[in-house]
């Protein structure tokens, strides 16, 4: 080995080490980055080919590598859907719980109440004051029913506006993917190792996969591409098909006005509402549809059953003016929207003595019509499931019974998602720290390699300094 080799070879050690240093800066500088995979420099014997073989000299660089482990990717996005479906479900149905207990036992004490002054107004028939009370507990009632629907629809829209927003979020996300995609091909026709791209990609990917279920694969060109089930694709290569929320009529458990999710399809749109049920959109998609929906149904059938039955009864009596055939509440002709449509009577609103005692007039004492409304306090006028209610069919059920019933129905899915959901975020906690196991940032482990490699660089630079001297040593002979 000459002088010279050793020069070069003092010169590649500083300059390999000094890149070694560089990745490891990046690594400690980049510890808390969230998505963040630490690198490393990959060093290998520097061939030289000579005279027909090869010779090692020196030391390089091959390549910076980001670690990696695709498997486990692969195993948190499938993770990150169901995890992001647990906990869409389980806030969203605490908050349903949370509103419908409270509301709806509400609701069963204003009824208790209208049914109490009936019972009193039954044993003081000709006390008018007493009519008065069964005025404001009918219209106590028909508040409650109201502001417990309202309250319901309330979240039903607000659960279609996340819906929206995360639909939004979902396409912006697509476009960083095929962004990306472009990008990192271009760095790698180009030789080179677009590290930090790669990670912003992974962690882009991961964020859909908590807002929507889907697939992606590694297609040409080290791209990442996406397909969703019946949505089809959404994102290929550098090409995204956008997701669109539109208002559409009933159907099925979707009740009219609330958001479905439609595919741009070439010119066109392709419904694939029915094909998401992971992701936090098949979540609140979930708990739109199958929890808010439901119990607005359980309650307008409590509500229609309510207001028609005291109406039937109601119209065969007569009241202190002599008149019957009056309902109590407007009639209820359709079950939807009962409990937000249902309104004490005109005649009853405005003039406390049209409310009906007695079945016969002209009889002061007589309480009879009273009294069978008062009863059906404790009548099983509904069945265990309201939405079955068609007129007929087994009914076992009081009032109270009934939106107990929904408040149980309620809590019993509560307990089930919220328990889902912690196991499922113990599953992605698991994976999470397995994969900072492998890909995270240790200082210790970053420290130890900084001074492995400055000594390294150290050492270089000294024989680089020797090589100088005995070049000098050299020159200076000649002289």
């Amino acid at each position: 080995m000459g002088v010279v080799d050793i020069l070069e070879i003092g010169k590649q050690g500083m300059d390999t080490n000094r890149q070694a240093l560089q990745t490891t800066s990046n690594n400690i500088a980049n510890a808390n980055t969230p998505g963040y995979s630490r690198q490393r420099a990959v060093l290998s014997t520097n061939e030289q080919p000579t005279q027909g073989q090869v010779k090692m000299n020196g030391v390089q660089v091959k390549q910076t590598i980001r670690v990696h482990d695709r498997f486990v990717q692969n195993q948190i996005v499938d993770e990150y859907q169901v995890f992001g479906s647990t906990q869409a479900r389980a806030q969203g149905l605490k908050r349903v719980e949370s509103m419908v207990h409270n509301d709806a036992y509400r609701v069963g004490d204003l009824l208790n109440g209208f049914f109490n002054d009936f019972r009193e107004l039954s044993a003081n028939p000709e006390v008018n004051a007493l009519r008065s009370n069964v005025t404001f507990s009918a219209q106590e009632a028909v508040n409650g029913f109201r502001s417990l629907s309202n309250n319901l629809v309330a979240v039903k829209d607000d659960l279609d506006m996340q819906i929206s927003v995360n639909v939004e979020t979902v396409n912006t996300l697509a476009k960083e993917v095929a962004d990306l995609n472009g990008k990192i091909a271009h760095f790698e026709a180009r030789g080179d190792e677009p590290l930090e791209l790669l990670d912003r990609r992974d962690a882009a990917v991961r964020e859909i996969a908590q807002k929507l279920g889907f697939q992606d694969f590694v297609g040409n060109n080290d791209e990442v591409n996406i397909t969703a089930g019946g949505l089809g694709v959404l994102v290929n290569g550098t090409t995204v098909n956008e997701l669109v929320v539109m208002r559409t009529p009933a159907k099925g458990d979707k009740t009219s006005g609330s958001y479905d999710i439609f595919v741009k399809d070439g010119e066109g749109l392709r419904e694939a509402t029915r094909f998401i049920q992971t992701g936090e959109i098949g979540g609140l998609i979930h708990v739109r549809d199958k929890v808010v929906n439901p119990s607005l149904k359980h309650l307008d059938h409590i509500a229609h059953q309510f207001g028609n039955s005291i109406n039937a009864v109601h119209r065969q009596g007569v009241g202190s003016d002599g008149k019957s055939g009056r309902n109590m509440f407007d009639l209820i002709e359709g079950v939807e929207g009962a409990a937000q449509t249902i309104r004490i009577s005109n005649d009853i609103a405005t003039n406390a003595s049209a409310i009906a005692v007695g079945a016969t007039p002209n009889a002061p004492g007589d309480n009879r019509v009273a009294l069978q409304i008062a009863e059906m306090q404790n009548a099983g006028l509904l069945s265990d499931d309201p939405a079955s209610d068609n007129g007929g069919g087994p009914s076992r059920q009081t009032f109270n019974d009934s939106l107990t019933g929904l408040v149980g129905r309620v809590a019993v899915q509560v307990e089930h998602e919220q328990h889902m959901f912690k196991h499922q975020e113990a599953i992605v906690n698991q994976l999470e720290t397995y994969r900072q196991s492998i890909s995270g940032v240790n200082l210790d482990e970053e420290a130890m390699s900084m001074m492995q490699y400055q000594a390294a660089f150290n050492a270089s630079a000294k024989a680089l300094k020797v090589g100088d001297d005995l070049l000098q040593t050299i020159l200076s002979l000649r002289d």
